[in-house]
């Protein structure tokens, strides 16, 4: 009898057809994450510390499993979210830099993506 797998990623995985190359995890401490929300005053309803805390609770429970799986698989990269906005970004382009010239000559269903040409 096969074992059923029911692993988040797994399950994903099956659904979609798809296996990620890697998979980008924000990583920032709980406390950050609640003042940078309650400092940024955009007069939401939902900039509460109620709400806040809610929402990293749904992402434990929903979204570290997943997390989990892929690092499993060593294709968890990992940001530190703490940083400064432009030092983020830094980051995050250097992971997707040795992906760029790929997806800069796609081929898919629907034909070719061929960059643009500067004439």
């Amino acid at each position: 009898m096969d074992k059923v797998v029911d692993a988040p990623g797994v399950v994903a995985e099956q659904q979609t057809k798809i296996s990620p190359a890697f998979v980008l995890l924000f990583d920032c401490s709980e406390e950050e994450m609640e003042r940078r929300l309650l400092a940024r005053n955009q007069g939401r309803v939902d900039d509460n510390i109620e709400t806040i805390r809610k929402r990293f609770r749904v992402f434990v429970e929903s979204s570290l499993p997943v997390i989990e799986y892929y690092n499993g698989k060593a294709k968890v990269k990992k940001i530190d979210a703490a940083k400064p906005i432009s030092e983020v970004f830094e980051d995050v382009k250097a992971i997707f830099a040795p992906y760029a010239p790929k997806a800069l000559n796609l081929k898919t269903d629907f034909g070719s993506y061929e960059s643009p040409t500067n004439e």
